[in-house]
């Protein structure tokens, strides 16, 4: 039985949501991501969902004006630009569940020329892990004994704007030392990644029934624990009415029937579409290369971390901002540092002026201010001149913190390489300083991976074609665990939704087309590894 939705909705917020909808074109199908679109062992963190749709943008539209989506045009919707949230939505008996939330690119407004061609406007969204991949952050300031949480938390706040919603695990793991290997060129997504592989663990974002956006951050035991597949909602049409005790249905106080919130687990058995795409071998790793960072700190803060290598002019009056020092490696100026314990600047020390370029003529230090802001990859600067002056020494000094020694380990299965060859894979843990903790880390992976074995790539599911499909591609969303079983390929079992992509075709019709990753067992195995390690624990 093909089952229908309510409605599907796509708003854009222009100082309200509207409802634009009735201006989107059926094809090219809009077509959308959520979540990690890969199931590789290293890929820990969300993939930027990308939302693509095309709008009418001749006269027959909505507003009756060509060029109403046109930015410029005459005739354009008031504030009609890039930057506005977008959020689509589908509803099926009466109930909401947003399945996007993003906004429109930068360059994501495409006009299509010319007054007698198809007169549309193709639209490109990008989502919370879009924008943590453009945002490079600033300032940010050295922390220790943090856990995944904290991480998160911190580089959320650097953002420009917060996720709708989060839900955020504490974490396993503690981390000596954060944000000391962030330069000026580091994304929120790069910390992300650091935090997620440091923990083994997943940061994801998914939809909901509020907004469509709520940025997950799982721990290292999250999926280990979870022992059964989810819960999918029964239809109404398939639930049952709630009786008394004299077998009458019960009643609200509109006279209508209340039905038993009933549910069933999230199983696919056969329902698949053609197009199901099962790899073999595709996650195998024999060699496990793993990377730790022990941090060097130097004993006092007084090392030169960042100085002016040519003078500069202020004019009287002059304020000058955001003037950035990269902190650097005093012995090798090449290698970017960290820097902690900043010392605070001191008049004709760290900072001197003169009259003029070459340093002659009167000293004009007094007339300078100097205002440092610290952070742990730079500092940032406020200069004032009460007077035409040269700044000749501009200088801070703190304590550096140096990753110039990395451990690295490798695990190997040689049955494995015997027959296969070598096949490499390289994890880099970021935070972790215990060398120890990555090579536990990469004797699971050799575990799991070192022997060819099935991965579901792609699962193509028409979300209409039957009540199970339909409430499954409403309900689940990444980080999901359902059980699919498929006999042709033998890939059956429980997996977790890593991420999905979907497409609206004519019709209302969805084909939902998630990417699977195998349930990983009983994971505690850095707990056993404290235990043992050192005594009896083989690692690999």
């Amino acid at each position: 039985m093909t089952e229908s939705f309510d409605s599907i909705n796509i708003e854009i917020y222009n100082t309200a949501w509207v409802d634009v909808s009735a201006d989107v074109r059926s094809n090219p199908h809009p077509r959308w991501n959520r979540g990690i679109m890969s199931n590789r062992p290293q890929d820990r963190v969300g993939h930027p969902g990308i939302f693509t749709f095309t709008l009418n943008n001749s006269a027959s539209n909505s507003a009756r004006l060509a060029g109403y989506y046109s930015p410029g045009h005459a005739n354009c919707w008031v504030g009609w630009t890039t930057g506005l949230p977008v959020r689509l939505s589908f509803t099926f008996e009466t109930i909401k569940y947003y399945k996007y939330y993003g906004r429109i690119k930068p360059d994501g407004i495409r006009v299509e020329p010319g007054i007698y061609g198809a007169r549309t406007v193709d639209i490109t969204c990008g989502d919370w892990m879009w924008s943590a991949g453009q945002h490079e952050l600033k300032n940010m300031t050295y922390a220790t004994n943090q856990k995944i949480g904290d991480i998160v938390t911190t580089v959320n706040a650097n953002m420009p704007f917060s996720p709708l919603a989060t839900s955020i695990a504490t974490g396993v793991e503690t981390f000596p030392t954060v944000f000391d290997m962030t330069t000026s060129r580091t994304t929120a997504l790069a910390e992300y990644t650091k935090a997620a592989l440091s923990e083994w663990a997943y940061i994801y974002p998914r939809g909901d029934q509020t907004g469509g956006e709520t940025l997950v951050v799982e721990k290292q035991t999250t999926r280990s624990a979870s022992t059964a597949v989810g819960k999918i909602s029964v239809p109404v049409s398939a639930s049952y009415p709630i009786e008394d005790e004299n077998a009458d249905n019960i009643l609200d106080e509109n006279s209508a029937t209340i039905l038993a919130d009933t549910v069933q687990d999230a199983v696919f058995d056969g329902l698949m579409s053609d197009g199901m795409q099962v790899g073999y071998g595709k996650t195998q790793a024999n060699r496990v290369n793993s990377t730790a960072y022990p941090r060097r700190v130097d004993a006092a803060a007084t090392t030169v971390l960042w100085k002016l290598e040519k003078s500069f002019r202020i004019a009287s009056g002059e304020t000058i901002t955001g003037y950035r020092g990269q902190y650097r490696d005093p012995n090798n100026l090449a290698t970017k540092v960290s820097g902690i314990s900043m010392a605070a600047m001191v008049s004709g020390t760290d900072y001197a002026a003169t009259a003029n370029e070459d340093g002659s003529g009167a000293p004009k230090t007094a007339n300078l201010t100097v205002t440092p802001t610290f952070g742990s990859e730079a500092v940032i600067f406020v200069l004032t001149a009460s007077a035409d002056l040269w700044v000749q020494t501009l200088q801070v000094k703190g304590k550096g913190v140096y990753t110039d020694t990395t451990i690295q380990s490798v695990k190997e299965d040689a049955a494995s390489q015997a027959i296969h060859g070598v096949i490499p894979i390289s994890l880099d843990f970021k935070y972790q300083a215990d060398a120890r903790k990555a090579q536990v880390f990469s004797a699971y992976v050799i575990a799991k991976e070192a022997w060819p074995r099935q991965s579901v790539d792609s699962c193509p599911i028409w979300a209409n074609a039957g009540v199970t499909r339909m409430m499954g591609f409403l309900q689940l969303e990444p980080g999901s665990k359902a059980e699919f079983i498929e006999t042709q390929s033998a890939a059956s079992g429980d997996f977790f939704i890593m991420g999905y992509s979907a497409e609206i075709y004519p019709g209302g019709l969805v084909l939902w087309n998630p990417v699977l990753k195998d349930d990983p067992g009983f994971f505690a195995f850095w707990e056993l590894a404290v235990s043992t390690l050192g005594t009896t624990t083989v690692l690999g």
